[in-house]
């Protein structure tokens, strides 16, 4: 069984996301709802970490996070002024 499997039948599919919202996702979002526990918040940051990993390994992805780290260590976005 692969991490994603194990994933899936962790954290199932959390309803219907809408129009407005959807935008705003990877199209790998693991979107869930399910009662907290410290076993379910481990498998989650778990989940997120390995997304986290591959989604950085993306050339688009490397390109976002280093203008990201450029934008944020100038003045104007350290003091909140864009």
């Amino acid at each position: 069984m692969t991490d994603l499997e194990i994933y899936l039948q962790t954290f199932p599919w959390g309803g219907k996301l809408t129009g407005e919202s959807i935008k705003f996702f990877s199209p790998l979002v693991m979107w869930t709802r399910f009662s907290s526990s410290k076993e379910k918040h481990k498998a989650l940051f778990s989940a997120f970490l390995e997304y986290y990993q591959v989604y950085t390994q993306r050339p688009k992805a490397k390109v976002l996070l280093e203008t990201l780290t450029e934008n944020l260590s100038s003045s104007s976005y350290r003091h909140g002024l864009r």
